[in-house]
């Protein structure tokens, strides 16, 4: 059975499907093809790239940059969310998932994203969020093995809260896409329980 995804077209058996087996890219028709795209994904097309191996772990892409030109990388680097070898020099993993709870006196509201872990064992975009005024009640925090996993499930998410998202009144944007108040609450805690307890318990 052929069927196309976001990353390419797969080959996978309906039975595979019906007991809840993913597509992969051990389906694609296009290995290559599927490991650019989802290169492409991660990146937000920031970056263009040639793929000679789809080794996750052992092989190397050429990352397109434009401004440093082609840098090739090795792929565990390059699925944490390295970037750019030149561009990025200390940069770091943007692999952990936040759920937190953001209020004070006048509002209150939740907000999910991406980012990483430093020194003091905090997640990074915590100390924004202070510095504009706001609490932090931590609901869930998650570190995926790689970038592509976060981004795919914090996707997943912002599509649910899409039709229901909140302003916050002292916010550094004009628009958020990623906070939303308590009545999608349960509907996110249970995509978490599912994607990730669940899964964790069975690893």
């Amino acid at each position: 059975m052929l069927f196309n995804t976001k990353y390419g077209l797969v080959s996978v058996n309906p039975d595979n499907l019906i007991h809840g087996h993913i597509p992969t890219i051990r389906t694609a028709v296009n290995r290559k093809e599927y490991f650019k795209n989802q290169l492409l994904f991660l990146y937000n097309n920031k970056y263009d790239f040639e793929v000679d191996s789809t080794d996750r772990h052992k092989g190397r892409v050429t990352l397109i940059c434009p401004i440093h030109g082609k840098q090739s990388v090795d792929s565990d680097s390059i699925f944490l969310g390295s970037g750019c070898p030149e561009c990025n020099k200390f940069w770091e993993k943007s692999n952990t998932f936040y759920l937190i709870k953001l209020f004070n006196e006048n509002e209150s509201f939740y907000k999910l994203g991406v980012s990483y872990i430093t020194d003091n064992g905090k997640v990074r975009r915590f100390r924004e969020y202070k510095a504009l005024g706001y609490n932090i009640e931590v609901i869930f925090i998650h570190t995926f093995e790689d970038a592509l996993q976060c981004k795919e499930f914090e996707t997943k998410l912002k599509k649910i809260i899409r039709p229901n998202l909140y302003k916050p009144n002292k916010w550094e944007y004009n628009s958020s896409t990623e906070t939303f108040t308590n009545e999608l609450l349960p509907t996110i805690l249970e995509n978490i329980k599912y994607d990730i307890v669940s899964t964790s318990s069975e690893n």
